[in-house]
């Protein structure tokens, strides 16, 4: 279950640096943070999915917490 949990969030990383957008757009530095991640956590090793997933969640924080708020019109 862990193999597939690693695998399912490398493939999300790899899709992500190649079209450039997780959850907002991608900036270069993180396209290139994203694909090393990727490469992590397909390697079926502990010790390289923790640094994949170090790699990971830092891109994905900074992008949620960038994002802008949708306008609300009523």
């Amino acid at each position: 279950m862990i193999a597939f949990v690693g695998c399912v969030l490398g493939i999300t990383c790899l899709g992500s640096a190649l079209s450039g957008f997780l959850l907002d757009s991608a900036t270069s530095w993180e396209r290139a943070l994203l694909v090393v991640a990727a490469i992590l956590l397909v390697v079926q090793e502990p010790i390289s999915s923790l640094i994949g997933l170090a790699l990971m969640l830092p891109v994905a924080a900074n992008q949620l917490l960038s994002r802008k708020k949708p306008a609300v019109v009523l």
